[in-house]
């Protein structure tokens, strides 16, 4: 499946201009980040690789979005967005790791830091990163970031709004308000290099620069770990936890359906962000109406699952009967000879297989 110049929309030539004016930037605040020698401000620096990823993942989404399924990608290449989200979360937990690496090396003695081109370096890479969060709509980040857990800053700032709302209702009411995970990143970084920078200025205390990375490493890795974790369950095809009491409701309403005589099979799992698929096998009754029992399974399921697939199987269990005969009193029925036994040779290799294969209706919905 190739990629066409006429898939490219007005959003993948946004995303790929701003990603043109990001590189030359980025290789400017990296180079500060090593004449500075501040680790702080390096790992304030990867905020820019996020950026990079978050382009490349709207690119990529418009361009899967303009693609049809084929019998190869029966599901399209949807799959593709949560690769991609799950790719840059990663990326930033691997670089988080080798700050704690370099910050270990530096606890004990820390090395003089400059703070010449700090706060040009902060403001240019806010700036940068704000830029790109308000001018690319990035769909797949903005439902991971929605989807995922809280973070513990998230979960931090909740617990203060429930403290200052008892007290304060209208500024409770702003605090416990769920903000952008990924702002709350760019936020907390920025502020952990100032406060570095005043540290090392007034007091030349350059261990406050270990420690402004090491904070700036717990804001990488507890903002993209819940992300890549609900990456990664997408990945491993789970089912959908959020939707898992509605699936269950909406399967004892279609086992209490007239003529459903059993469900059995039923599996469900996330193709992608905010799509999901589903396989269910249903036994009916002999003179069940196969179409009628699909409508009403569809109408059932088809809310919560996008892509579903119904195997109604019909019950094939006969029960021989037979005649009633009317024998009367005191006469005894006549008792039918037995049939001679069949003779087997010990070596006879004959074999006799009977199959029963129900009748069964397989749909797609």
């Amino acid at each position: 499946m190739a990629f066409k110049l006429q898939d490219f929309g007005k959003t993948t030539w946004r995303a790929v201009g701003l990603l043109f004016v990001l590189l030359p930037f980025s290789s400017c605040l990296f180079y500060w980040c090593r004449s500075t020698n501040s680790l702080a401000l390096s790992s304030f620096a990867y905020l820019t690789l996020f950026n990079i990823g978050s382009l490349l993942t709207c690119a990529l989404s418009v361009l899967v979005s303009k693609q049809q399924p084929t019998p190869k990608f029966s599901y399209g290449l949807e799959r593709l967005n949560v690769l991609a989200v799950f790719s840059t979360t990663i990326i930033l937990i691997l670089a988080g790791l080798n700050q704690i690496k370099l910050c270990s090396e530096r606890l004990f003695d820390p090395p003089q830091v400059s703070t010449d081109n700090m706060l040009l370096a902060v403001v240019l890479g806010l700036t940068l990163h704000l830029t790109v969060m308000l001018m690319v709509d990035n769909k797949p980040l903005a439902h991971a970031a929605h989807a995922a857990t809280p973070n513990w800053l998230q979960s931090m700032l909740n617990d203060v709004g429930h403290s200052v709302g008892s007290m304060f209702p209208g500024l409770g009411h702003l605090l416990l308000l769920r903000l952008n995970p990924i702002s709350l990143l760019a936020l907390g970084q920025s502020l952990s290099v100032l406060t570095a920078k005043i540290f090392i200025d007034f007091d030349e205390l350059y261990l406050a620069d270990v420690a402004g990375a090491l904070f700036n490493t717990a804001l990488i890795c507890g903002t993209m770990l819940p992300l890549s974790i609900y990456c990664g369950k997408i990945l491993l095809q789970t089912a959908p936890e959020h939707l898992l009491p509605l699936l269950d409701k909406s399967l004892r309403e279609v086992s209490a359906l007239d003529g459903v005589l059993e469900l059995k099979g039923e599996h469900f799992w996330t193709i992608a962000f905010g799509s999901y698929a589903g396989s269910v096998h249903v036994r009916v009754r002999r003179e069940a109406d196969e179409q009628e029992v699909l409508s009403q399974v569809h109408s059932c399921l088809s809310s919560q699952i996008n892509d579903l697939t119904v195997q109604v199987v019909k019950d094939d269990l006969i029960i021989p009967t037979a005649p009633p005969t009317n024998i009367p009193v005191g006469v005894v029925s006549p008792t039918l000879p037995c049939p001679p036994p069949h003779q087997t040779h010990s070596h006879s290799h004959s074999h006799s297989h009977s199959h029963a294969t129900p009748h069964s209706v397989v749909v797609n919905l």
